[in-house]
């Protein structure tokens, strides 16, 4: 995956060494993140000293609902010490 763009719609994924760096344009869903979640797991099979997940979350994006949260949840804490870093960045004027 190192070097290459996936695109799927509302959200874009890279991987620039230890860093998967991903792009929300669409609102977070289960279908995204499903996308999304073995692209972690790919790379942090190549680096087991640990991978950093950052998240550029676009104006036009919206946050996860309850049931994708756990979700979400429950896939970190498997991933557990093979994602050393979760930075996101949320653009645009409010939260």
């Amino acid at each position: 995956m190192a070097g290459n763009t996936n695109v799927k719609d509302g959200v874009a994924a890279t991987a620039l060494g230890n860093t998967l760096i991903c792009v929300w344009q669409g609102p977070s869903s289960q279908q995204r993140w499903r996308w999304l979640a073995p692209q972690l797991d790919a790379l942090s099979s190549t680096h087991p000293a640990g991978i950093i997940l950052l998240q550029v979350i676009l104006p036009s994006s919206a946050p996860p609902d309850a049931t994708l949260r756990t979700e979400i949840q429950a896939d970190m804490k498997r991933l557990g010490p093979r994602v050393h870093q979760v930075v996101t960045v949320a653009l645009g004027m409010s939260l």
